[in-house]
Protein backbone atom coordinates (compact mmCIF):
# COMPACT_ATOMS: atom_id res chain seq x y z
CA UNK A 1 0.00 0.00 0.00
CA UNK A 2 2.85 2.11 0.74
CA UNK A 3 4.91 1.66 -2.49
CA UNK A 4 1.20 2.07 -3.81
CA UNK A 5 0.42 5.34 -2.75
CA UNK A 6 4.15 6.76 -3.20
CA UNK A 7 3.99 5.80 -6.93
CA UNK A 8 0.20 7.66 -7.27
CA UNK A 9 1.74 10.93 -5.40
CA UNK A 10 4.81 10.84 -7.88
CA UNK A 11 2.67 10.58 -10.83
CA UNK A 12 -0.29 12.58 -10.06
CA UNK A 13 1.74 15.27 -7.56
CA UNK A 14 -1.11 15.36 -5.44
CA UNK A 15 -0.37 15.60 -1.58
CA UNK A 16 -2.82 13.38 -0.19
CA UNK A 17 -0.88 10.20 -1.27
CA UNK A 18 2.20 10.73 -0.46
CA UNK A 19 0.54 11.73 3.57
CA UNK A 20 -1.46 8.31 2.99
CA UNK A 21 2.02 6.60 2.36
CA UNK A 22 3.64 8.54 5.13
CA UNK A 23 0.86 7.56 7.84
CA UNK A 24 0.78 3.96 6.26
CA UNK A 25 4.38 3.80 6.75
CA UNK A 26 4.56 5.64 10.29
CA UNK A 27 1.94 2.74 11.28
CA UNK A 28 3.69 -0.33 9.66
CA UNK A 29 7.30 0.81 10.91
CA UNK A 30 5.86 0.87 14.49
CA UNK A 31 3.94 -2.53 14.08
CA UNK A 32 6.21 -5.11 12.21
CA UNK A 33 10.01 -2.87 12.19
CA UNK A 34 12.56 -3.83 15.07
CA UNK A 35 14.99 -0.79 14.23
CA UNK A 36 17.93 -2.11 16.21
CA UNK A 37 18.14 -5.42 14.12
CA UNK A 38 16.29 -4.36 10.73
CA UNK A 39 13.92 -7.51 11.12
CA UNK A 40 10.26 -6.75 9.48
CA UNK A 41 7.92 -9.17 10.89
CA UNK A 42 5.19 -10.48 9.39
CA UNK A 43 1.57 -9.98 10.64
CA UNK A 44 -0.63 -9.02 13.37
CA UNK A 45 -3.09 -12.01 14.12
CA UNK A 46 -6.43 -11.73 14.82
CA UNK A 47 -6.22 -11.15 18.87
CA UNK A 48 -3.87 -8.18 17.54
CA UNK A 49 -0.49 -9.79 19.14
CA UNK A 50 2.42 -9.46 16.04
CA UNK A 51 3.57 -12.75 14.54
CA UNK A 52 6.79 -12.49 14.31
CA UNK A 53 7.89 -14.50 10.94
CA UNK A 54 10.43 -13.22 9.22
CA UNK A 55 10.87 -13.13 5.50
CA UNK A 56 12.36 -11.63 2.43
CA UNK A 57 9.24 -10.47 1.09
CA UNK A 58 8.35 -8.34 4.40
CA UNK A 59 11.91 -6.81 4.51
CA UNK A 60 11.79 -6.28 0.57
CA UNK A 61 8.72 -4.46 0.14
CA UNK A 62 9.91 -2.58 3.05
CA UNK A 63 12.80 -1.52 1.86
CA UNK A 64 10.78 -0.17 -1.73
CA UNK A 65 8.58 1.52 0.48
CA UNK A 66 11.42 3.43 2.74
CA UNK A 67 13.17 4.18 -0.66
CA UNK A 68 10.50 5.54 -2.49
CA UNK A 69 9.53 7.81 0.67
CA UNK A 70 13.31 8.89 0.86
CA UNK A 71 12.98 9.89 -3.33
CA UNK A 72 9.56 11.71 -2.53
CA UNK A 73 11.08 13.76 0.61
CA UNK A 74 14.56 13.52 0.62
CA UNK A 75 14.16 12.44 4.39
CA UNK A 76 17.66 10.40 5.46
CA UNK A 77 15.45 8.45 8.29
CA UNK A 78 13.77 6.94 5.52
CA UNK A 79 16.97 5.48 3.79
CA UNK A 80 18.84 4.66 7.38
CA UNK A 81 15.12 2.09 8.13
CA UNK A 82 15.93 0.66 4.08
CA UNK A 83 19.45 -0.13 4.86
CA UNK A 84 18.89 -1.48 8.54
CA UNK A 85 16.42 -4.17 6.50
CA UNK A 86 18.92 -4.47 3.66
CA UNK A 87 21.50 -5.58 6.44
CA UNK A 88 18.90 -7.73 8.36
CA UNK A 89 18.20 -9.35 4.61
CA UNK A 90 22.10 -10.06 4.27
CA UNK A 91 23.02 -11.38 8.10
CA UNK A 92 19.64 -12.77 9.50
CA UNK A 93 18.31 -14.33 6.44
CA UNK A 94 20.90 -15.39 5.07
CA UNK A 95 24.05 -17.65 5.62
CA UNK A 96 27.59 -17.65 4.33
CA UNK A 97 26.13 -15.10 2.63
CA UNK A 98 23.91 -16.57 0.16
CA UNK A 99 19.84 -16.23 0.96
CA UNK A 100 18.27 -19.21 3.10
CA UNK A 101 16.67 -21.98 1.50
CA UNK A 102 12.64 -20.73 0.95
CA UNK A 103 9.76 -22.34 1.19
CA UNK A 104 7.29 -24.17 -1.10
CA UNK A 105 3.39 -22.50 -2.29
CA UNK A 106 3.64 -18.81 -2.19
CA UNK A 107 6.73 -18.70 0.17
CA UNK A 108 8.81 -20.09 -2.51
CA UNK A 109 7.86 -16.23 -4.50
CA UNK A 110 9.39 -14.60 -1.41
CA UNK A 111 12.80 -14.05 -1.84
CA UNK A 112 11.96 -13.07 -5.29
CA UNK A 113 10.10 -9.69 -3.86
CA UNK A 114 12.96 -8.89 -1.61
CA UNK A 115 15.44 -9.34 -4.17
CA UNK A 116 13.48 -7.14 -6.35
CA UNK A 117 13.27 -4.20 -3.76
CA UNK A 118 17.21 -5.10 -2.63
CA UNK A 119 18.12 -4.17 -6.01
CA UNK A 120 16.45 -0.73 -6.00
CA UNK A 121 18.77 -0.12 -2.87
CA UNK A 122 21.92 -1.53 -4.26
CA UNK A 123 21.58 0.88 -7.12
CA UNK A 124 23.01 3.50 -5.10
CA UNK A 125 26.56 4.04 -5.43
CA UNK A 126 26.56 3.91 -1.39
CA UNK A 127 25.36 0.48 -1.53
CA UNK A 128 27.77 -1.97 -3.14
CA UNK A 129 27.88 -3.94 -0.19
CA UNK A 130 24.31 -4.69 -1.26
CA UNK A 131 25.20 -5.17 -4.81
CA UNK A 132 28.49 -7.72 -4.28
CA UNK A 133 25.34 -9.67 -1.90
CA UNK A 134 23.24 -9.68 -5.34
CA UNK A 135 25.78 -10.80 -7.66
CA UNK A 136 26.84 -13.22 -5.33
CA UNK A 137 23.60 -14.88 -4.43
CA UNK A 138 22.99 -14.59 -8.96
CA UNK A 139 26.40 -16.56 -9.13
CA UNK A 140 25.16 -19.42 -6.59
CA UNK A 141 21.74 -19.72 -7.88
CA UNK A 142 22.89 -20.13 -11.43
CA UNK A 143 26.01 -22.41 -10.50
CA UNK A 144 23.31 -24.62 -9.08
CA UNK A 145 20.63 -24.87 -11.23
CA UNK A 146 19.34 -28.25 -12.50
CA UNK A 147 21.40 -29.29 -16.21
CA UNK A 148 18.43 -31.20 -17.19
CA UNK A 149 16.03 -27.92 -17.35
CA UNK A 150 18.55 -25.23 -15.52
CA UNK A 151 15.80 -24.43 -13.34
CA UNK A 152 16.92 -23.38 -9.66
CA UNK A 153 15.69 -24.99 -6.68
CA UNK A 154 14.52 -23.71 -3.11
CA UNK A 155 18.37 -24.18 -1.94
CA UNK A 156 20.86 -22.17 -4.00
CA UNK A 157 23.51 -24.18 -2.51
CA UNK A 158 22.85 -27.39 -3.89
CA UNK A 159 21.63 -28.54 -7.57
CA UNK A 160 18.29 -30.00 -7.61
CA UNK A 161 17.41 -33.69 -8.45
CA UNK A 162 15.96 -34.27 -11.22
CA UNK A 163 13.31 -35.87 -9.98
CA UNK A 164 12.69 -32.54 -7.32
CA UNK A 165 9.77 -31.00 -8.18
CA UNK A 166 10.59 -27.50 -8.43
CA UNK A 167 7.45 -25.38 -8.07
CA UNK A 168 7.13 -22.20 -10.55
CA UNK A 169 7.27 -19.64 -8.02
CA UNK A 170 10.35 -21.26 -6.18
CA UNK A 171 12.08 -20.93 -9.51
CA UNK A 172 10.70 -17.62 -9.88
CA UNK A 173 12.41 -16.33 -7.28
CA UNK A 174 16.16 -17.12 -9.00
CA UNK A 175 14.63 -15.38 -12.18
CA UNK A 176 13.88 -11.99 -10.48
CA UNK A 177 16.82 -11.90 -9.12
CA UNK A 178 18.69 -12.63 -12.77
CA UNK A 179 16.65 -10.14 -13.89
CA UNK A 180 17.80 -7.35 -11.64
CA UNK A 181 21.76 -7.95 -12.52
CA UNK A 182 21.91 -6.07 -15.80
CA UNK A 183 19.81 -3.24 -13.82
CA UNK A 184 23.22 -2.53 -11.23
CA UNK A 185 25.67 -2.46 -14.47
CA UNK A 186 27.31 0.88 -15.28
Amino acid sequence: AVITACNLAQLTKQKKYLETARTLFAWSRAKFFEPKTGAVYDNVNLEGKLTRWDFTYNCGTFIGSALRLHRLTGDASFLADAKRAARHFREDLSSGGIVKPCGKGDGGAFHGVGFRYLAELAARADCADVRAYLYDNAAQAWANRRPSDDLVGNDWRRVPRDDFDIEGQVANSALTLFLQIPLLED
